[in-house]
C-alpha cells in the first residue's frame, strides 16, 4: 500500500493536486526575510520533509547586472527539451555519409511540476521571498523511499576513506557497499547507495590515471597544438626565413623591445659567432 505524503485536493475536472504537510516553521513562507541566498534556501530542507527534489532555475538580474530574483523550482518542474532535427533534403546525404554519434537515452524525469519559490532582493541587500507556488500536480515519494533521494544521500569522508582503502586491496565498490552494510547495521543507515559508491571509485580511477599518465606532457602537447605557427622576416636585410642572431644580439634586442625591467625566457637557437 502506497503511503500518499501530504494533503490530496481533487478539482472540479478530476485533476489531483498535492500540498506537502508539513509544519510552518520549515515552510519559506512568502515575506520572509534572510541575510543570505543560502540561508534564504530552507526550501531544500521544506522539500526534503515533503518527499520531493529541488533544483536552482531561472534568474533575472537588474541592468548593473545584480542579481534581483532568483528561482528554486522542482526538480520535476518543466519539460524535457527536444533537439531539434535537420529534414533539409541537402542535408540528408551528408548525414547518412556521417557515422552517428551514439547517446545513452536516458529517460526523463520532468512532468511539468508547477511548485517553486521565488527570491528577490531588496533594497537593503536582503533577500525576501517574493512568491511561494505550494501545491503540486503529482505525488510525492513515498515516505520509505525519502532516504534514496540526492539531497538525503551523501558519500562522507568516513566513507570514502574506507573506499579508497579497500580498493587498494582490490576490493571492488559492491562489496564495499556490502561491507558497509554490515558495519551501518542496515543497508538504509548508510546514507548513500551503491550507484554513489561506484562513483566514487570512477572518480578515485580517473585521478589515478591522471596520475600515471602525466598532466603535464599531456596538457602541453595540446596547448602547442592550439597555438599558432609564426614566422619572422628580417626587415634590414628583407630576408624571409630563420634569423641567425648571437647572443649579444639577441640581449640588446630584447633590451630595445621590452627594456630592463622586464624579462623573459624564450627558447631559440642561436649560433655563436
Amino acid at each position: 500500500m502506497r503511503k500518499t505524503l501530504g494533503i490530496v485536493r481533487v478539482a472540479e475536472d478530476g485533476k489531483k493536486f498535492y500540498k506537502p504537510d508539513v509544519s510552518d516553521d520549515v515552510k519559506p513562507l512568502k515575506g520572509k526575510f534572510f541575510k543570505t541566498l543560502e540561508d534564504g534556501i530552507q526550501y531544500k530542507t521544506y522539500a526534503k520533509l515533503s518527499g520531493f527534489e529541488v533544483r536552482k532555475s531561472i534568474q533575472y538580474n537588474r541592468k548593473d547586472g545584480k542579481l534581483k530574483q532568483k528561482y528554486i523550482a522542482c526538480s520535476r518542474e518543466g519539460f524535457k527539451s527536444i533537439a531539434p532535427m535537420d529534414m533539409l533534403v541537402d542535408n540528408i546525404d551528408k548525414q547518412e555519409t556521417k557515422k552517428p554519434k551514439e547517446k545513452q537515452n536516458m529517460p526523463s524525469c520532468r512532468c511539468g511540476w508547477l511548485a517553486k519559490c521565488i527570491f528577490e532582493i531588496t533594497n537593503e541587500n536582503n533577500y525576501a521571498i517574493y512568491a511561494f507556488d505550494e501545491e503540486h500536480n503529482n505525488p510525492f515519494v513515498d515516505e520509505d523511499d525519502i532516504p534514496l533521494l540526492k539531497s538525503s544521500r551523501e558519500v562522507t569522508f568516513s566513507k570514502k576513506q574506507l573506499l579508497f582503502r579497500v580498493s587498494n586491496n582490490n576490493i571492488g565498490p559492491m562489496k564495499a557497499f556490502k561491507m558497509m552494510k554490515e558495519l551501518f547495521r542496515g543497508f538504509d543507515e548508510i546514507g548513500a547507495t551503491s550507484v554513489d559508491c561506484r562513483n566514487f571509485k570512477r572518480v578515485l580511477d580517473n585521478m589515478d590515471y591522471l596520475k600515471r599518465r602525466g598532466t603535464e606532457g599531456r596538457l602541453g602537447q595540446d596547448y602547442l597544438k592550439r597555438i599558432k605557427q609564426y614566422g619572422f622576416i628580417d626587415v634590414a636585410n628583407k630576408k624571409d626565413g630563420p634569423l641567425e642572431w648571437t647572443e649579444s644580439e639577441l640581449e640588446e634586442w630584447a633590451k630595445e623591445v621590452a627594456g630592463d625591467t622586464c624579462s623573459c625566457s624564450i627558447n631559440l637557437q642561436t649560433t655563436a659567432k
